[in-house]
C-alpha cells in the first residue's frame, strides 16, 4: 500500500509553481519517485520536478521561494523533507544541456561527475511515471523522448538481465533499474 499524497495537495502545489514562477513561464512541472509509482511509505518525501523557461527574471530568487515552499509543504504534511535535492527546478537551457550531454557518457554504474548523475536522473524522471501538475510544452516533450531514448541505452547496459517495459509509461522503470544501479561518490559531498 502506497502513501500518496491527496488531490488537493497536488493543487497547493501546482498554485505555488505558478505562483511563484507565473503561469507562462513554466515548460512542465510534475510529481516524480515513489508517489507516483505506488511505492511511498508514510515519511516519504514528495519528488517535485519544475522546468521554467530561460526568460524567467531573477531565477535564484524564485528558486529559494521555492525551496522555502519544498519545506513549508513536508513540514505542513509531516513528511521528511529531502535536504540535498529540495525539488528539482530548472532552466529549460540547463536541462537541455543536460539531457544533450548525458547522451554523449557511455554508461557506467559510478559516475565521478555531479553533473553527469543529475544528467541521468534528470532524464529518467522526464520519462518516469508521474503525477503531472502542468503539462509538458512541445520543447519539453523533445526533451522527453531523447531522454527515452538515453534512459533505454543506460537500462540495457547497466542491467541486461531486466525485462524492459513501458509499465510505468516509459521504457523502463528508472527507480527500478537505474536508481538502484548508478551511483556517484561526489553526489553528497557536493553538498
Amino acid at each position: 500500500m502506497g502513501y500518496g499524497i491527496e488531490h488537493a495537495h497536488k493543487l497547493q502545489i501546482r498554485d505555488a509553481v505558478n505562483d511563484i514562477y507565473g503561469a507562462s513561464n513554466i515548460e512542465g512541472a510534475f510529481i516524480t519517485g515513489s508517489i507516483p509509482a505506488g511505492l511511498a511509505r508514510p515519511e516519504s518525501d514528495v519528488d517535485i520536478f519544475v522546468c521554467h523557461k530561460n526568460t524567467v527574471d531573477d531565477a535564484d530568487e524564485k528558486k529559494r521561494q521555492f525551496v522555502e515552499f519544498y519545506f513549508d509543504f513536508h513540514d505542513q504534511l509531516g513528511r521528511e523533507p529531502d535536504p540535498i535535492s529540495p525539488g528539482e527546478v530548472l532552466s529549460f537551457t540547463e536541462l537541455g544541456r543536460a539531457v544533450l550531454a548525458i547522451r554523449r557518457v557511455e554508461p557506467s554504474a559510478t559516475l565521478i561527475e555531479r553533473d553527469h548523475f543529475d544528467a541521468i536522473c534528470w532524464a529518467g524522471m522526464l520519462v518516469s511515471k508521474r503525477d503531472e501538475l502542468i503539462p509538458y510544452s512541445v520543447p519539453l516533450t523533445s526533451l522527453q523522448t531523447i531522454s527515452r531514448a538515453v534512459v533505454y541505452r543506460w537500462a540495457e547496459s547497466l542491467a541486461p538481465a531486466e525485462v524492459l517495459t513501458e509499465g510505468v509509461g516509459a521504457y523502463t522503470d528508472i527507480d527500478k533499474v537505474l536508481r538502484r544501479t548508478i551511483s556517484s561518490p561526489g553526489y553528497y559531498d557536493a553538498h
